[in-house]
């Protein structure tokens, strides 16, 4: 084989290596490419789920009450509102049917030590339909944003020191954030206000 044809071959193989790399590189560069923007999308969807994640209901509670002496026979009307604020970015859903009454009112007895305590069975009052409350409501939806009023009503006998408990449950998709905080996964999480109210005997 003349030299010529060795050089000539030699620079085949060359330009061979040099097309097998250019080609080799292409691909693998247009492989990184999209692996990298298949990598940044799932970032952003990521970035995206963990904003609706915390894109919460958060239900501010407020209690507010009157008080009317039972002329007719004996004891006192204690008239309540449970103002309920949904001051998050998701509605939500309080459910009523199945749980515990979420209103209950208990008479407080001081002790020795100046302690409250609750000896008595509370009266305990379920949220009624607006359209018939003869019937239990089920559950009321609150919008982001958006407020209601739920009204209770009791006839306590007697004057004294009484506390006041609202409890909504909170819906299982709202249980996560608390989970999160330090919750156990199986206890009830909820939506609570309690107030403290003297009645006095007029």
């Amino acid at each position: 084989m003349a030299l010529s044809d060795i050089k000539t071959l030699t620079e085949i193989a060359a330009l061979f290596v040099v097309g097998f790399w250019a080609i080799y590189g292409f691909i693998v560069l247009r492989q990184k490419e999209k692996a990298s923007t298949e990598l940044k999308n799932t970032e952003l969807e990521m970035k995206k789920s963990e904003l609706a994640l915390r894109q919460v209901a958060v239900v501010k509670t407020d209690i507010s009450s009157t008080v009317k002496k039972n002329n007719i026979t004996e004891g006192y009307y204690l008239l309540c509102e449970i103002k309920l604020i949904n001051e998050g970015k998701r509605d939500t859903r309080l459910k009523w049917h199945g749980e515990t009454p979420p209103f209950a009112v208990r008479q407080v007895i001081f002790n020795d030590g100046g302690i409250p305590t609750y000896p008595e069975d509370p009266i305990l009052i379920s949220v009624r339909q607006t359209v018939n409350p003869e019937l239990e409501s089920v559950s009321h939806v609150l919008r982001a944003g958006g407020s209601q009023t739920l009204s209770f009503a009791a006839l306590v006998k007697k004057p004294g020191v009484y506390l006041l408990s609202f409890r909504g449950v909170v819906a299982p998709e709202d249980v996560s954030v608390s989970v999160e905080a330090g919750t156990q996964p199986q206890n009830t999480v909820s939506w609570t206000a309690t107030k403290y109210i003297v009645i006095e005997d007029v």
